[in-house]
């Protein structure tokens, strides 16, 4: 399962990215638990050491609007 958190640099979606890389493993509308194997933060700020130290972490760093046109 890869996961796309939008402010994931800030406390809230930090925290969120936290809870489900320790949880590791995620189920949707009833069907049996997928492992996490991607995680994508996308902010204007760069996200926590911490987080970017974990391989399934990938972040964006810049104006999401700037990425769309890209």
């Amino acid at each position: 399962m890869q996961i796309i958190i939008t402010g994931g640099a800030g406390f809230l979606g930090a925290r969120l990215a936290r809870t489900l890389l320790a949880q590791g493993s995620l189920s949707l509308a009833g069907a049996p638990a997928a492992p996490i194997e991607r995680i994508t933060l996308v902010d204007r700020a760069a996200p926590p050491a911490d987080l970017t130290a974990d391989a399934r972490i990938k972040a964006i760093t810049g104006d999401l609007n700037d990425q769309l046109s890209a």
